[in-house]
């Protein structure tokens, strides 16, 4: 019986591609993750809700963020890396979009507890990805870039946000800011 043949190695271009992919995810993730702190006035006052509820979306979503970080990491080292970003990615974005349908605070609610859970599933597999793509040397730059997107996805939730809300309202500003990463996971 022969042994199956082994993978072809990946060619450099490949491994700047995946960076770059991984880097606009990292940006997709913070953009999602940051986008509703520009939304509070608004949801305050179409869902008639508290200060008090307003602090527990953001508190709901660093709760099950860090809880499911723990499984994230152990789902990284057994499932290919590549499955767990593009399916946390999918849903994370997914639910940022269906958040703009919510028609109470608890589905909301409900929403960004999905976000937190689906986006703590990016970090811990893209990490490892840049770190298996660049094992020694170049692993500083590559995380550099990778981490970029944070900065960057952190200030286009605050621009375009704040844009998207004053000429859409904020359900179709959570549509338009997650409906993108549902299309680009498939890559």
């Amino acid at each position: 019986m022969s042994e199956p043949a082994a993978p072809a190695p990946m060619t450099r271009a490949y491994i700047w591609y995946a960076l770059i992919l991984l880097a606009f995810g990292n940006l997709l993730n913070y953009l999602d993750r940051s986008i509703i702190s520009v939304l509070i006035e608004p949801i305050k006052h179409d869902l008639h809700v508290t200060d008090t509820q307003l602090g527990w979306l953001g508190s709901v979503y660093a709760i099950v963020f860090a809880l499911g970080s723990l499984a994230a990491g152990v789902l990284s080292d057994l499932l290919p890396r590549r499955l767990v970003i593009a399916g946390g990615l999918a849903a994370w974005s997914g639910f940022t979009a269906l958040g703009g349908l919510a028609r109470s605070y608890w589905q909301l609610f409900a929403s960004r507890a999905v976000v937190g859970i689906t986006q703590s599933s990016y970090l811990p597999a893209a990490q490892a990805l840049v770190a298996d793509y660049f094992p020694d040397k170049g692993r500083a730059q590559a995380m550099g870039i990778f981490w970029s997107g944070l900065a960057l996805g952190g200030a286009l939730a605050l621009w375009v946000g704040g844009q998207l809300a004053s000429a859409f309202g904020w359900r179709s500003t959570l549509f338009l800011v997650g409906l993108p990463g549902v299309l680009f996971a498939g890559l």
